[in-house]
């Protein structure tokens, strides 16, 4: 059945039986990143999510699917408690989430359907495959514990780094992102009011959290970073091609792990695709961040008939 904001709560609890089952803690998957997920990226509870409840009304299992670039691809996500797997349910959300999909064709049209997996889940992997999906890109969330000891890049001496400004920098900032991740895998623009709604118009958006890079008064670097459930993270981060190469990139990593730092949190994290073309893996790396856990993208064309071959998809990666 469709979920409505009553079961916000009863949700998050399988989505951290999930995470505690897949990696031994809950990650970012409570209440308030699932509230979060429902209000940024504009989620009808009505048309694209499901509950499944039991006989003594105990929530099971949880999909939706969210718009990643307007009329191409939709991407997909679903949970199913620990102790009601086996039962078909994934199954269910897995054709469910893909008829929400299929319903927002246009007449002659098609879209990719994205379906997002835990890696080390087999039982995800053969569903989907099974279904029609294909594996289409593999992301990293990466993480390094702040603090002393870890490594301490130089600063390019003709760099000068400062915090992101309300009411200055948000133009420049989003045109920055934008440049910067045109040639990534799936890329598509994001528009400057979606990207705000996203970032700086989040209740949790710390400007102070956020830089700008600049050399002669040229913006070349930015990076975008917030405070997520006490831990340092940083959504974005991109250096124009001729720029890079010089350091910047790394710069920025220092200058928000220092951020974090001083307010006393205990680590810093992100997600980056694997694949990454600009060598952002590398770079984090480098920083002292290491891979903890991977999240598969399986893809698959809908057409009219609800089916069609694999494909590729939506910007993503740090």
């Amino acid at each position: 059945m469709r979920p409505s904001r009553a079961d916000l709560e009863a949700i998050a609890e399988v989505l951290v039986a999930c995470d505690v089952d897949e990696v031994g803690h809950p990650d970012f998957l409570d209440a308030q990143w699932l509230e979060e997920e429902w209000d940024v990226y504009c989620i009808d509870l009505e048309s694209n999510a499901w509950v499944v409840r039991t006989a003594e009304g105990r929530s099971a299992a949880y999909a939706h699917i969210a718009e990643e670039i307007p009329g191409v691809t939709w991407e997909a996500m679903g949970w199913v408690h620990p102790d009601d797997r086996g039962r078909g349910l994934g199954h269910f959300l897995v054709r469910a989430t893909e008829q929400d999909a299929a319903a927002k064709l246009s007449e002659a049209g098609a879209l990719n359907l994205h379906n997002i997996a835990p890696g080390q889940d087999a039982a995800a992997d053969e569903l989907l495959r099974s279904t029609g999906f294909g594996i289409t890109r593999y992301f990293w969330h990466m993480e390094m514990p702040l603090g002393p000891g870890r490594p301490r890049p130089p600063m390019p001496p003709d760099l000068e780094i400062t915090p992101f400004q309300l009411q200055r920098d948000e133009r420049d900032v989003h045109r920055v992102l934008e440049v910067a991740f045109e040639k990534h895998w799936g890329t598509a623009p994001i528009a400057f009011e979606k990207w705000m709604q996203e970032n700086v118009n989040m209740p949790s958006f710390d400007p102070s959290l956020s830089f700008v890079a600049r050399i002669k008064d040229e913006i070349v670097g930015v990076l975008v970073g917030r405070i997520d459930h006490g831990h340092g993270y940083v959504n974005d981060l991109g250096v124009l091609e001729a720029h890079r190469g010089r350091g910047i990139g790394a710069a920025l990593l220092e200058k928000s792990f220092i951020a974090f730092e001083v307010r006393g949190l205990p680590d810093v994290r992100l997600n980056v695709d694997a694949a990454n073309e600009t060598g952002a893996v590398r770079l984090y790396e480098r920083a002292g961040m290491t891979a903890v856990r991977t999240w598969v993208v399986f893809a698959k064309e809908i057409g009219p008939a609800g089916a069609g071959d694999s494909s590729a998809g939506p910007r993503c990666g740090t």
